[in-house]
């Protein structure tokens, strides 16, 4: 029991730090809105609601790519303008817009510590503690 607990932990950290270096299911929202400045100061029910929309976005991204490989080219552009709408709808479930998702985007990028917050948090939300 102790060694699934590892290995879903380690599982786990890999899948939140592919996430936190640019993760291809990010890309759409990142390119919605125009770029913004690094802001430093986010609440902290801001960075929770990205952490979980991180989350949600990459379960999106992993269907995609599963999906794209099977369907001719003018199927996949349609599945792909759908997954951005569904991307779009993920970041405002969880209560931001696209500029806040993109400022702490770049934070995240910027700042070592932000990015260890966040990702201890989109674990916290992935194992539901």
């Amino acid at each position: 029991m102790r060694e699934a607990a590892a290995m879903k932990n380690a599982f786990l950290s890999a899948f939140a730090l592919a996430l936190l270096q640019g993760s291809p299911a990010l890309a759409s929202v990142a390119t919605v809105a125009a770029p913004v400045p690094i802001q430093r100061h986010f609440t902290p029910a801001q960075l929770s609601h990205y952490a979980a929309a991180l989350v949600e976005l990459e379960q999106v991204g992993a269907v995609l790519t599963a999906r794209e490989a099977s369907l001719p080219t003018a199927q996949r552009e349609a599945l792909a303008r759908q997954a951005g709408s569904e991307k779009m709808a993920i970041v405002q479930r969880n209560d931001l817009d696209p500029a806040t998702f993109n400022a702490i985007s770049k934070a995240v990028e910027a700042d070592p510590a932000l990015r260890m917050k966040i990702h201890q948090a989109m674990m916290d939300k992935v194992i539901g503690t």
